[in-house]
C-alpha cells in the first residue's frame, strides 16, 4: 500500500459524506477526548494512546480532566448534602 493511501481514503470519506475536515491527528485527539469524557480510566487511555506515562496524558488533555474533576466535586457535594429522612 502506498503511504498516501490512508490519507486519501480519509479525505474521500470526508468529501463523500460532507463532513468537517479533520486530520488523522485530529481523529486521535477526538478519540482520546471522548474516552476521557466517557469516564474511561486514565491508565487505560494513556496506555492505548502510547503515552510514556499518565502525566503525559494529563498534560496534553488537562482541560478535559479539569471538567471531570469539577463533575466529581459536584457529585460529592450532592451526596454530602442529601438530607436523610
Amino acid at each position: 500500500m502506498h503511504p498516501d493511501r490512508p490519507y486519501k481514503v480519509l479525505k474521500h470519506i470526508i468529501k463523500k459524506y460532507n463532513l468537517k475536515d479533520i486530520s488523522f491527528h485530529g481523529l486521535r485527539h477526538t478519540s482520546i477526548s471522548l474516552q476521557i469524557s466517557s469516564g474511561i480510566q486514565t491508565q487505560i487511555i494513556s496506555k492505548r494512546a502510547g503515552h510514556s506515562n499518565i502525566s503525559v496524558t494529563h498534560s496534553i488533555y488537562s482541560h478535559f480532566f479539569d471538567n471531570e474533576f469539577k463533575e466529581v466535586a459536584n457529585k460529592m457535594d450532592y451526596f454530602l448534602n442529601i438530607k436523610t429522612v
